[in-house]
């Protein structure tokens, strides 16, 4: 039979856990400041619904789990109800509260209202499936690549689909860098989690920039070296600000190396669109698929740019005509100056023509003097 010190103590321990069990008054409700126990709002369009969860579970505890039976709702009870449907509320971003409000509804309706819009939304569920398995990497860092893809997988388990571990590790390795290419056996080669391979790939970042800058500083030191005796002697070098874009050879070694003089600014005024309109066709080393090389057609003004694919040089001539034709119909403009180069494409009876009936200038460039067809060439 148990000692009367030993029941008195027994019943002193549960009345301390039920007094630490009853919800908060609203005095003490009322005092709080919901913002800084949940500092970030919850968003549709960014997957931080577990964060937003994760701060307000510290807060709520159970108190909006379960629906308070009818006969307990008292009226502290309704004011401490209002209080939670208030941070609720607040701590929503608009897109979310748009859907969400309701202007009577408890604190556990608001609840599980955003419950539902998270964790049953198969739409958001597609988009984010379809994005975690497209997202490359490109030009984003490493650190700024694996941070995307822990968020999209966060997201995708927040609304009932879990990434697996070695799911997320094969994803990350899909979308990398060609020049991480020699990393992936290694990574694939050892069970890592996506913490661990993300880890790695950070040291292999650092690794590689770190043997670009001794590459740039091998390249300017070979390169001083070669063109000292250009330059009159050596001097000091400040590989502090090596950069393999800010390698300038001297002064002696441009001009030695040009096979015509400079160019010079035009000072030809132009004053209004299709005053001048340069032409040149380019050739493209590839062709393309159907077999097209390119025309180019360049307006002094605007400097805007239009290009027709054409098989032949002798489709020259039918361009023009549509070009001419678009002009007047779209912008009601005449085209004063036409000017080209030698090319036999161009300079054709046929084409002179057409512009002499449309009375439009027809301007040729010199022979060996390509700027003087402006930007087109």
């Amino acid at each position: 039979m148990a000692s009367p010190t030993h029941s008195s103590s027994s019943s002193s321990l549960s009345d301390t856990v039920l007094d630490a069990l009853q919800p908060a008054s609203i005095a003490v409700v009322q005092t709080v400041n919901i913002s800084s126990h949940v500092p970030i709002l919850l968003d549709l369009l960014d997957p931080n619904y577990s964060q937003w969860r994760c701060f307000f579970d510290t807060v709520l505890d159970d108190l909006v789990k379960s629906p308070m039976p009818i006969e307990q709702r008292t009226a502290e009870w309704r004011q401490i109800d209002c209080c939670l449907v208030n941070w609720l509320y607040t701590t929503v971003n608009k897109n979310v509260f748009d859907i969400i409000y309701n202007p009577r509804a408890s604190a556990f309706s608001v609840w599980t209202d955003i419950e539902g819009l998270f964790r049953d939304h198969k739409l958001q569920r597609a988009v984010l499936e379809a994005e975690f398995r497209s997202l490359n990497q490109g030009n984003l860092s490493i650190s700024d690549y694996g941070s995307h893809l822990k968020q999209l997988s966060d997201g995708l388990r927040d609304v009932g689909q879990p990434v697996s571990e070695p799911n997320q590790v094969l994803n990350l390795l899909r979308g990398l860098n060609r020049k991480y290419h020699h990393v992936k056996p290694v990574i694939t080669s050892k069970n890592h989690t996506f913490m661990s391979a993300h880890s790695y790939l950070l040291l292999e970042e650092i690794q590689l920039a770190h043997d670009d800058k001794v590459e740039a500083g091998q390249t300017f030191t070979a390169y001083h070296s070669s063109s000292a005796g250009h330059s009159g002697g050596s001097k000091p070098l400040n590989f502090s600000v090596i950069n393999r874009r800010l390698i300038n050879p001297c002064h002696h070694c441009h001009l030695g190396k040009h096979v015509r003089l400079p160019f010079f600014p035009s000072e030809t005024p132009i004053y209004f669109p299709f005053q001048l309109v340069h032409s040149d066709v380019w050739t493209s080393p590839v062709y393309s698929h159907s077999g097209y090389k390119y025309y180019v057609l360049l307006d002094a003004n605007t400097h805007y740019i239009w290009s027709f694919p054409i098989r032949n040089k002798s489709d020259v001539q039918a361009i023009i005509r549509s070009f001419f034709s678009y002009v007047h119909t779209q912008f009601r403009l005449p085209i004063l100056a036409l000017q080209t180069d030698n090319g036999k494409e161009f300079d054709t009876h046929a084409m002179r023509h057409f512009l002499a009936a449309q009375g439009t200038s027809f301007r040729l460039s010199c022979p060996y003097f390509s700027w003087k067809n402006g930007k087109a060439d």
